[in-house]
């Protein structure tokens, strides 16, 4: 069993109300086969893992709004990227914050500096009301809350025009994208780390892991788009 430890440097993290606040200079460290606890939300990194100041860790009530699709009452927001985390996450809620979602459909939701939400499939407990995430791969984050695996916080394709296109979908070696625009384009990975960049309208992915990416694209006149793309 994993034990709860953390230390705090300096005398300068504090912790009142919903709120914790690492001021500039300290930070806390949680150390190997440990776990710590803010508010309701436990990291249980794979290794020792430091938390940098300055940083605000806030609980929120509101849910977070994407189109026709909404998050549960209890999102947890850093106002500086929690960097190269790797380990495990649980998410506590109470039944009160589920805004109408049925406890067997809830996916964790993770905002990348990217600002792109990423659902991931955890182990519901519902008799202790928490979603538990084993993220083996190193990754950054800014929010985290829960959603309907039927209504989830990830962007949607939006094309940009109607002369734009995206394929193959999922992607072997090449992805191409057919439009008259001049564009920029980034993928990032589930992560949120920026993993490609090109101008170009043919672009070699056989160097990327096979799994989930976001490909965004800027056209010339600023417009962006983001799709979800699978590489097998």
């Amino acid at each position: 069993m994993k034990r709860f430890f953390f230390i705090f440097y300096l005398f300068s993290v504090l912790a009142y109300g919903q709120t914790l606040t690492v001021s500039q200079g300290s930070y806390i460290s949680i150390s190997e086969n440990s776990s710590f606890n803010i508010d309701g939300i436990q990291f249980s990194p794979n290794s020792g893992y430091t938390i940098q100041g300055p940083n605000e860790f806030n609980r929120l009530f509101d849910p977070v709004v994407q189109g026709d699709n909404s998050s549960i009452n209890r999102v947890y927001t850093m106002t500086s990227e929690l960097l190269d985390y790797s380990g495990v996450i649980t998410f506590n809620y109470e039944d009160n914050e589920l805004n109408g979602i049925p406890e067997s459909e809830l996916v964790l939701e993770i905002l990348g500096t990217n600002e792109v939400w990423t659902n991931f499939i955890p182990t519901i407990d519902q008799n202790n009301n928490t979603l538990t995430y084993d993220f083996s791969s190193l990754f950054g984050f800014t929010s985290v809350t829960a959603s309907s695996v039927n209504g989830t916080l990830s962007i949607e394709p939006i094309f940009l025009d109607s002369y734009i296109k995206v394929y193959p979908n999922p992607a072997i070696d090449r992805i191409y994208i057919k439009s008259d625009l001049n564009l920029e384009t980034v993928i990032y990975n589930t992560a949120g780390q920026l993993v490609l960049e090109s101008s170009e309208k043919e672009i070699n992915v056989i160097g990327l892991p096979a799994g989930f990416y976001l490909l965004r694209i800027k056209s010339e006149n600023n417009k962006i788009s983001t799709f979800k793309i699978t590489k097998k």
